[in-house]
């Protein structure tokens, strides 16, 4: 029976070195004790289990090597460990591997069955099935918040440094955490009064809430709008240290950057979570958490902008080259309003990088299919979602490196040349929707900042950012979490707004529009001089004149009251909107501006207000 115990010892001494070294994880020496204890426990339930020593040797291996690697892997690229809302992602992902790494997930799955079916005894099934209950007994709501607030009491927690409670917990005791604080969330929608009374707050907050800064008035009118989030589109001349013989963007795209004031957006994720930046700009509301909105925060159909416009009589499309269901796209699509996706199955692959659609070839062809809709005249939101921009930033034999680096990590160089080419892409792009499509609304945006290496390493070499998020200034945080935006207004051109939330910029296209009324999108208007970027587990706000601080969530008294609220308040409208009952949409306390939701006629009709 010492057989579990020496393989406990080996197996995570192993995975323990392994971290460290690939990950720079260094456990706490309490933790590791602790960790170790938990795992020969665990060790022995399974040992019960298996009448075949190999058997379980191999199972516990996976088992516990799967816990240890995928922590410290998602810490070198994220900077957070693995949370349970990453098990929606797990087919997605599937979808993004390369062949032979499908191969080795499916043999992984495969494998694992095999181990069960072939070394448990079949006599033991009643004990696992007594555990799965016992399991099941702690997965219940009110049972697993009980255990939290326990095992947190005790070893206590911080919502802004996941890294931190990794090390200082273990891995054993960081997931058992994480998975009851998942199973005590239970996302309960808010009542009829308390969304009453959030909006009612809201109402006192308008008075002296900021609105997007525009430089000009804007004349109501019925146009077509192209928004194009590009993938990982950050500004690359932040990286001094890497010495680029040139500038990483286009000299046409800086032209129109530089008249639009170098405007940027401040966006919701880092390093991936797309989806996430997608959310804030069609629905206009703020995500602060680890998880993908489209795949778990998104049970109601919503008034978005796809929605919105589309009851106006737009025609709403969106075309993004990648598996239809990445990110549960399919459903969430729909639900915001979109009724047209063109999704991988719709488009030629005539032109890859690495495995991914180019920026160039993706917006000929949508144009070629977008083209009746120009001609018929009726109005047309063309939403793009690109492709090219994922890591490792391979580009294609027609794309060969133009700017050169001094930096050491390959993974800056092949960044810098696929920002050139993705900006030099963009700017045919808009020159030939402005020839084509002169009156229309041109918006183009990065969705979060690139991964540059394991633990921020094409960061830390321009000393641009530090090895762990929890350590990360302010400043920091701006610069992670700001990526370009470029919006031009037809004949008019570019437009300066400034730095701005990503969630924000439905309201300014309603604006531009010259549609008041605007509902649900004016709810997140943001109170006195601030500029509020709610993270996980943080906030960061910019000032009147951008400078930035930052907040940790739950750290009530160095939290301004009008941002504590507003904070309270969204997270009250966002659950009544995405999953509840949708109160505020009929609630007499609703925002008062609610006149004609266009300020004129359009095409001779007068179209009717949307249900806000």
């Amino acid at each position: 029976m010492i057989l579990p115990f020496l393989s406990t010892l080996v197996i995570y001494g192993i995975c323990l070195l392994i971290s460290k070294y690939a990950a720079g994880l260094n456990y706490d020496l309490d933790a590791i004790l602790r960790d170790l204890i938990l795992q020969v426990i665990l060790a022995y339930i399974l040992f019960v289990f298996f009448q075949r020593r190999w058997a379980f040797i191999s199972f516990q291996t996976l088992l516990v090597g799967f816990f240890f690697l995928g922590h410290a892997a998602k810490v070198s690229f994220h900077g957070v460990p693995l949370s349970p809302d990453d098990m929606y992602a797990i087919s997605d992902l599937f979808w993004i591997l390369e062949k032979w790494q499908r191969a080795v997930m499916i043999l992984y799955g495969a494998f694992l069955l095999f181990l069960i079916i072939i070394g448990t005894h079949w006599r033991r099934i009643a004990y696992g099935i007594l555990i799965l209950g016992a399991t099941g007994f702690f997965m219940n709501q009110k049972v697993a918040s009980f255990a939290y607030s326990r095992l947190v009491k005790s070893y206590g927690i911080s919502v802004w440094d996941m890294r931190g409670n990794l090390v200082n917990h273990g891995v054993t005791l960081h997931s058992l955490l994480e998975t009851l604080r998942y199973a005590s969330d239970s996302r309960k929608p808010p009542t009829v009064d308390e969304v009453n009374e959030a909006l009612a707050n809201m109402e006192k907050m308008r008075i002296d809430a900021v609105k997007i800064p525009l430089n000009e008035d804007f004349s109501g009118r019925m146009c077509n709008i192209h928004m194009i989030l590009l993938e990982s589109f950050w500004d690359a001349s932040e990286l001094s240290g890497a010495k680029f013989s040139r500038s990483p963007f286009d000299d046409t795209f800086l032209k129109l950057w530089k008249q639009a004031g170098y405007s940027k957006c401040m966006t919701p994720v880092y390093g991936g979570y797309t989806a996430n930046s997608e959310f804030e700009a069609l629905a206009g509301f703020p995500v602060d958490e680890n998880g993908v909105r489209f795949e778990r925060g998104l049970r109601n159909d919503i008034p978005a902008v796809p929605k919105l416009l589309a009851d106006l009589g737009y025609k709403t499309i969106v075309s993004h080259p990648n598996v239809a269901g990445f990110w549960n796209r399919t459903n969430a699509y729909r639900r915001i309003g979109f009724q047209t996706y063109w999704s991988k199955d719709h488009f030629d692959l005539n032109d890859m990088n690495n495995g991914q659609l180019s920026d160039e070839s993706l917006y000929l062809q949508v144009l070629k299919k977008i083209d009746p809709v120009l001609k018929s005249g009726k109005p047309l939101l063309n939403y793009i979602v690109t492709y090219t921009g994922h890591i490792p930033y391979i580009l294609n034999e027609r794309r060969p490196h133009v700017i050169q680096s001094e930096s050491k990590l390959e993974v800056v160089k092949n960044y810098t040349n696929t920002i050139y080419y993705k900006s030099k892409e963009l700017a045919d792009f808009i020159n030939t929707i402005r020839k084509r499509d002169p009156d229309s609304i041109i918006v183009a945006f990065g969705d979060h900042g690139p991964f540059l290496g394991p633990n921020f390493a094409g960061f830390r070499e321009s000393q641009l950012l530090m090895n762990k998020m929890s350590d990360w200034t302010p400043e920091m945080l701006k610069a992670a979490y700001t990526t370009p935006l470029l919006i031009i207004n037809g004949r008019k051109g570019p437009v300066n707004v400034g730095i701005m939330p990503l969630y924000r910029l439905p309201s300014l296209l309603f604006s531009m529009l010259g549609i008041k009324g605007k509902g649900i999108l004016d709810y997140t208007l943001q109170p006195h001089n601030f500029k509020i970027r709610p993270l996980p587990g943080r906030q960061l706000v910019l000032d009147h004149h951008d400078h930035p601080f930052a907040f940790n969530s739950g750290d009530i008294e160095k939290t301004p009251d009008e941002i504590f609220q507003w904070m309270h308040q969204m997270a009250t409208l966002s659950k009544d909107l995405f999953l509840g009952r949708q109160h505020s949409l009929s609630s007499p306390r609703n925002l008062p501006d609610q006149k004609p939701l266009l300020t004129h006629n359009i095409q001779e009709k007068t179209h009717p207000v949307p249900n806000l």
